[in-house]
């Protein structure tokens, strides 16, 4: 389980590389955003995994952020790679 969580974490970082490096290559603020709104999940992973004590064991947040997380990444990520195709043409 908890190698899926670093893999998580290591795959988001992987995508908002990506996306940045997309931006750079074009210029479109469209990549830009994509690339923090993949680092915005990434950081506060990061974070709660510091600052965890213990009891958190049952994330209640997962149940109400996480696929709320996934909706807009899928999106956002959608919005990005039309826009890279659009270019790319």
């Amino acid at each position: 389980m908890i190698f899926a969580y670093f893999a998580f974490i290591l795959a988001g970082i992987g995508v908002a590389a990506l996306f940045q490096a997309l931006f750079v290559k074009t210029r479109k603020p469209a990549f830009l955003v994509c690339s923090v709104l993949w680092l915005l999940p990434i950081c506060y992973e990061i974070w709660v995994l510091n600052t965890c004590t213990g009891e958190c064991n049952i994330r209640v947040d997962l149940l109400y952020v996480f696929p709320l997380e996934i909706g807009l990444l899928a999106g956002v990520s959608l919005i990005g790679w039309r826009a890279y195709r659009q270019h790319s043409r």
